[in-house]
């Protein structure tokens, strides 16, 4: 056993192995209470891009049914898009009503209602464009 003190604390410890480092003198105590860098994450996905993805495959899911069967699938899949579109419409045009064209917005909050009426927009949009190509 080696004996080694803290220079932190300045109490004696014990260690098994000769360490050297910048936390090899450091007892065991200290060493814990310092802050440790974590490795970052590869990919960090928010609350926000998990929404995105699944409303994403919904949108998919709704738009090959509809393009398979179209009698079946086409007003159901518009009023998806409908309810998903119109609510996020009215709180848009109220928000560049109260703000104007080129007032100061903010994105954490409004960035669900225009994700959520895009990905509706899109059901709409689709569901003019299969049922009226046949």
């Amino acid at each position: 056993m080696i004996e080694v003190q803290c220079p932190k604390c300045m109490q004696h410890w014990y260690s098994k192995h000769e360490v050297t480092g910048r936390r090899a003198s450091l007892c065991p105590a200290c060493a814990d209470r310092l802050p440790r860098k974590r490795q970052p994450a590869l990919v960090q996905l928010g609350v926000f891009a998990i929404v995105a993805a699944v409303l994403l495959a919904t949108d998919g899911v709704w738009i090959v049914l509809t393009a398979c069967w179209p009698d079946a699938f086409a007003m159901p899949m518009a009023i998806y898009g409908g309810v998903l579109l119109l609510p996020c419409a009215l709180w848009m045009s109220t928000v560049v009503r109260r703000t104007g064209l080129i007032g100061e917005f903010d994105w954490t909050i409004h960035k669900w209602p225009v994700m959520i009426g895009l990905m509706g927009l899109a059901c709409v949009l689709a569901f003019f464009s299969l049922r009226h190509s046949r």
